[in-house]
């Protein structure tokens, strides 16, 4: 019985820790890295352009993979 408890224990605490370190990335993107990839380049201001560019930066083979999806 207190295998399963321990199990749900540390489940709970990964879950915690997931949660914690999203959070710092969240925080990170929206103030640091947004902003730096703004200030070098004004034009992927948009999300949507910054995902394009993304992609574009891709090798072709995985450019294929993923417009297969």
């Amino acid at each position: 019985m207190e295998n399963y408890i321990i199990s749900i224990l540390a489940v709970i605490a990964s879950l915690l820790i997931i949660l914690t370190v999203m959070k710092i990335l969240k925080f990170l993107w929206n103030k640091v890295i947004h902003k730096v990839i703004i200030f070098f380049k004004p034009e992927l201001k948009n999300i949507y352009d910054l995902t394009k560019w993304i992609f574009k930066k891709l090798p072709l083979k995985a450019q294929k993979k993923i417009k297969s999806l």
